[in-house]
């Protein structure tokens, strides 16, 4: 069965790290450490490079997550935690989609990220980078009153995302996001 391409994109969570090197500011999936190119879009590949990604029958393809809570194991120190798009070949996985194209919507840091890198990922990937009131260990361990709020705003900037990024009837982002509206973040 092959994987089916979608007319429109999804929304799902995901993870990044960030990377501050001489090559810039830049987003890079945290486990495999692959860079997502600012101003294009990452697209999959199967390593086994039997077909292309993503297929059902195989582990390939760019991964996002419909409920948040997931993320816990992928969240450590100076990742940022985010709503990315996925599209083309999609495959709806048990937690999830894993999708052959993919960029980031939006983007959520910890007050410890410098304001100076959350201005420069925004500049760079041409979205939203707002810094959270309280650290991403709350958020994905499910801290309702956070969740709930960084819902809104994801909902709130999907909406406006160029493009017509469709979040999932699965995403349930409006349930996710309504309590992150807390003070303004200020680097220390």
């Amino acid at each position: 069965m092959d994987a089916p391409d979608l007319p429109h994109a999804v929304a799902g969570w995901r993870t990044w790290t960030v990377s501050t090197g001489p090559g810039g500011t830049r987003l890079l999936a945290p486990v495999t450490r692959a860079l997502w190119p600012p101003g294009e879009a990452r697209t999959a590949w199967c390593r086994y490079g039997r077909h292309d990604a993503p297929a059902v029958s195989c582990r390939c393809g760019l991964y996002a997550v419909a409920d948040l809570t997931r993320l816990t194991r992928q969240v450590t120190r100076g990742s940022v935690v985010g709503v990315a798009a996925l599209w083309g070949r999609v495959v709806e996985a048990e937690h999830g989609w894993r999708g052959e194209h993919g960029y980031p919507v939006v983007l959520f840091a910890e007050p410890a990220l410098p304001e100076r890198t959350r201005t420069r990922l925004a500049a760079r990937y041409g979205v939203p980078v707002h810094c959270l009131p309280a650290p991403l260990e709350a958020l994905v361990r499910g801290d309702r009153e956070a969740v709930s709020a960084l819902a809104a705003r994801v909902r709130d900037e999907t909406a406006r995302a160029p493009g017509s990024v469709a979040p999932h009837r699965e995403l349930a982002v409006a349930d996710l996001l309504a309590r992150i509206h807390g003070p303004e973040c200020r680097s220390a």
